[in-house]
């Protein structure tokens, strides 16, 4: 497959991402209780980053929620003898305790406002790029976005990232958010280049994927396997309609033998030029056969045509 553009930077990129978020060791809750994904010890995890380097895949998504900075310094240890060979994408807008491994909210309510637009302020964002540099054992980062979607000072926050990127501590920036509104609002400046969003064959649509083919931006598409019921078996739905439907749409992703992970990574490549799915993983096994995607290359427009019509027929 031939490379993508990062929005409207001159930097080319795999089609194929990686989601970091699943190599995150166990950390803490706030109010108590652990987010543990059974993710591999880090050196492990490091040969898995390797892998991927090797075999050609070059963007890397990440965040400082994500293990409260741990991950970032896992990537920080992979990377930093071949930063020139890596897209790094980290995000900002959450507060963690690095001492205790404690991402700073509640596992019952969440991110308040108050707490999402306290972490977006034009200090705190600088405050919190330059932990993620030294995390990640850097002096730049090459995208910068914010994680939370509901604050409400977004040119506020356009006009502090475009100062990192004076300050050469970040290459371009953008926004993880399915609202288009936000996605809008930080498309107007200059270096925004990329937009996270959420989308994949059983959720097809989502307006913030329109603003970035108006605004030539990327589409980093996080969840790209539904939060992985992709991967698992329809038995475990209990809602008739939805097992027909979701059967019938396997069928095609697995057409020319790819399997239906894969399959649902080609139906993103077909569904726009702008997307750039970012998988999660934690193994070897896994890794590969995200990999063997590659192989296949996007649906057809006949294969991206009677999945339409099989989504249509359950609206």
């Amino acid at each position: 497959m031939q490379k993508r553009k990062l929005g409207r930077t001159e930097i080319e990129v795999n089609p194929l991402g990686l989601g970091c978020m699943r190599i995150s060791p166990p950390f803490n809750w706030l109010d108590g209780g652990i987010i543990d994904f059974n993710a591999p010890d880090e050196a492990e995890s490091i040969k898995l980053l390797h892998k991927a380097v090797d075999s050609g895949i070059d963007l890397f998504d990440t965040a400082i929620a994500y293990g409260a900075g741990q991950n970032e310094e896992t990537l920080g240890k992979a990377f930093s003898r071949m930063r020139d060979k890596v897209v790094i994408v980290t995000k900002f807008g959450h507060r963690i305790d690095e001492t205790t491994r404690t991402l700073m909210l509640t596992k019952k309510s969440q991110s308040p406002a108050r707490y999402r637009k306290s972490n977006t302020f034009p200090a705190m964002i600088k405050w919190q790029c330059e932990q993620s540099l030294r995390r990640l054992k850097t002096d730049y980062l090459d995208v910068y976005l914010c994680h939370v979607n509901i604050a409400d000072n977004g040119e506020e926050m356009r006009e502090s990232l475009e100062d990192l990127v004076k300050e050469g501590k970040i290459r371009s920036y953008g926004w993880s958010t399915d609202i288009a509104g936000n996605a809008e609002i930080m498309s107007k400046g200059k270096h925004c280049d990329v937009i996270e969003l959420a989308l994949n064959v059983m959720k097809p649509e989502n307006e913030a994927l329109e603003v970035c083919e108006k605004n030539s931006l990327a589409a980093l598409i996080r969840s790209p396997l539904g939060g992985g019921i992709l991967g698992k078996e329809t038995d475990s739905l209990k809602d008739a309609d939805k097992i027909k439907q979701m059967n019938a749409i396997k069928e095609i992703l697995r057409s020319e033998g790819r399997t239906v992970v894969q399959g649902a990574l080609a139906w993103l490549w077909a569904k726009s030029d702008k997307t750039i799915p970012i998988p999660g993983f934690r193994s070897m096994e896994q890794l590969d056969g995200l990999l063997g995607a590659l192989e296949y290359g996007p649906l057809s427009s006949n294969q991206m045509g009677e999945i339409e019509k099989i989504q249509k027929k359950s609206e």
